[in-house]
């Protein structure tokens, strides 16, 4: 077993594999914490009476200096139960050790055969692609963690959702290491990439059909196909609307300078930010007067708004979710921020909220229920009239 250059233990016999660096250090650490119980012979010269002569029961270590030791373990000491012959490879010098070394003789490869599909922290993956045919999405992290995706879309993403894919793949482990259905062709590729441990792993998964007995993998620097726990790849996986940030704005409400409303056979509401602060209506005559509570409430709904999920990007016919003729069109002139305003369209209702979407970006979402009632509710009412003097 060797360190690459990536500092990732490699098995090279029995087979070349990727070996599990919590299993290799467990081994180092037993050999280091075994303890001379006492010296048999010096200066020796035939090793042949302790069973320690040509090619007999070695572990070796090799430094990245160019250093190495070897140990050399011989036969049982016949007088001495539970104990048995040993030496260094450069010493003459015999020694006695507890027979607990030959468990290390024993360690069959299996056991040290890296069984974990991911073998990056989750916590330190920055770079995600994931590429199936002509399709591919690529994620990847600031330094505060927050993820964006980059393609086939510039979007802020979910950092919710790109967390489960993480956790996913960091529980999976590898149930088969020698699975001889090899006859499958690699169907999705998986990249994950560290910039702070300067490290990727590449995940091939195989073309599984319809069985759901667990996935195939190749892994990097692995040509040998492993079964793993996880059933099956969702083709949603590859559609970047599963990993689209649901916040679809933040705002300051002193920010919102001016709110106009259209609804299909209604008067256009249009409210105007005044100098003193305050919001006075726009566009109409001076017999109506502003709802304070409505607007008040509406402002409070409209400075954060979020998609309660995504269902559809760059469509086709907008027809189908109401929106080429919308229940309302919400228009926001604003301030302080890299963008004029923010137009929102409602469209028709659903079972879990309304259709909607926000002018200038192609993506169709489910907007809440409660806040389309919001949103609907009219901000300004008539004014009462001055009672009339009889005389």
């Amino acid at each position: 077993i060797l360190k690459d250059s990536n500092s990732e233990w490699q098995m090279q016999q029995p087979l070349s594999a990727v070996a599990d660096p919590k299993a290799v250090e467990e081994v180092l650490d037993r050999l280091y914490r075994l303890r001379i119980e006492g010296f048999e012979a010096e200066n020796v010269s035939d090793f042949s009476a302790f069973g320690l002569q040509g090619e007999t029961r070695q572990i070796s270590l090799g430094g990245t200096d160019g250093s190495s030791r070897m140990l050399m373990i011989g036969d049982a000491i016949a007088d001495k139960p539970g104990f048995v012959y040993a030496r260094r490879a450069d010493d003459t010098a015999v020694f006695s050790l507890n027979t607990d070394v030959l468990d290390l003789l024993d360690i069959k490869h299996e056991t040290l055969r890296d069984a974990r599909v991911l073998s990056l922290p989750a916590s330190k993956v920055s770079f995600i692609s994931i590429r199936r045919g002509d399709e591919s999405l690529e994620m990847t992290s600031d330094q505060t963690g927050k993820w964006s995706i980059v393609n086939p879309v510039m979007w802020d993403a979910d950092n919710k959702a790109v967390s489960e894919l993480l956790e996913l793949w960091d529980v999976a482990v590898i149930t088969d290491f020698n699975d001889t259905n090899t006859t499958a062709s690699t169907e999705w590729t998986f990249l994950f990439g560290s910039d702070e441990l300067a490290r990727t792993n590449r995940i091939e998964v195989l073309s599984a059909g319809d069985d759901r007995s667990g996935l195939r993998i190749r892994r990097m620097n692995d040509a040998t196909v492993c079964q793993i726990n996880l059933p099956y790849m969702p083709d949603t996986l590859m559609d970047p609307l599963q990993f689209k940030g649901r916040q679809l704005w933040r705002l300051r409400v002193e920010d919102i300078q001016k709110i106009a409303i259209d609804k299909p056979a209604k008067s256009r509401q249009v409210l105007e930010r005044q100098p003193d602060g305050r919001f006075a209506p726009a566009e109409t005559n001076s017999l109506v007067r502003i709802d304070e509570g409505a607007l008040q409430e509406l402002l409070n709904e409209v400075a954060s708004v979020s998609a309660e999920n995504y269902v559809a990007y760059n469509p086709n016919d907008l027809a189908i979710y109401g929106l080429t003729e919308p229940l309302l069109v919400l228009h926001m002139g604003l301030v302080g921020t890299n963008q004029l305003g923010r137009i929102l369209v409602v469209g028709q209702e659903a079972a879990t909220g309304y259709y909607a979407m926000v002018k200038g970006y192609d993506v169709v979402f489910l907007l809440d229920k409660d806040l389309v009632g919001v949103l609907e509710n009219s901000l300004v009412a008539e004014r009462e009239k001055p009672a009339v003097n009889p005389e």
